[in-house]
């Protein structure tokens, strides 16, 4: 039932799209990111959850399972998209709403340092593909560009323990697990 409501919602957003007449690049780039929230609707799972936020579809939000083996393991972190008006051109812009203590996001602010969101995006990739490489991020933090000085001296200074007691203890902290998504609705139930 959720995910047809999901799909009606897309299409309430295309009539909207031609109602307002865009032509050209405008209109490609629409359909674009209209193709990719339709993949992402249907590829919706425990590991990645996408949906458009306030039905813009500029404006996303992500909720990605914590990999194996990080401090971060067993919780969920919700990540803000916007989609600039010159995507798939231009990378869009990605940052963590839930807390996380990592060398490569700001903890307060939720700015991703990553670079495929600056000067390594390229026009094939797309929301699926930012967000694997942000799950990459976790499961390969690098402590050489800190945007979390703390975090990334533990690892620069070869305090592992530190690092993942900290991690863990922010994600306990913040981050959901499964059952409190299930108790709100995000995930499907087995």
């Amino acid at each position: 039932m959720y995910i047809s409501s999901q799909f009606s919602e897309i299409f309430k957003i295309e009539k909207t799209i031609t109602l307002f007449g865009q032509t050209g690049k405008m209109m490609r780039d629409a359909q674009r990111i209209l193709k990719e929230l339709r993949k992402a609707k249907k590829d919706n799972n425990d590991e990645l959850w996408l949906e458009t936020k306030e039905d813009n579809i500029r404006n996303w939000v992500a909720v990605i399972k914590a990999p194996e083996g990080t401090p971060y393991e067993g919780h969920y972190y919700k990540i803000d998209i916007v989609i600039p008006d010159g995507y798939p051109i231009d990378p869009p812009i990605a940052k963590f709403i839930t807390p996380i203590f990592h060398p490569n996001v700001h903890f307060k602010r939720g700015d991703i340092c990553l670079d495929i969101l600056k000067t390594e995006w390229t026009p094939a990739w797309g929301i699926q593909t930012l967000c694997t490489a942000v799950q990459l991020l976790m499961t390969e933090p690098a402590p050489e560009s800190p945007l979390n000085t703390l975090a990334g001296n533990l690892l620069r200074y070869g305090d592992k323990v530190g690092y993942k007691s900290m991690g863990a203890m922010f994600a306990r902290k913040f981050a959901p697990t499964k059952n409190v998504l299930r108790e709100n609705f995000l995930l499907s139930k087995e």
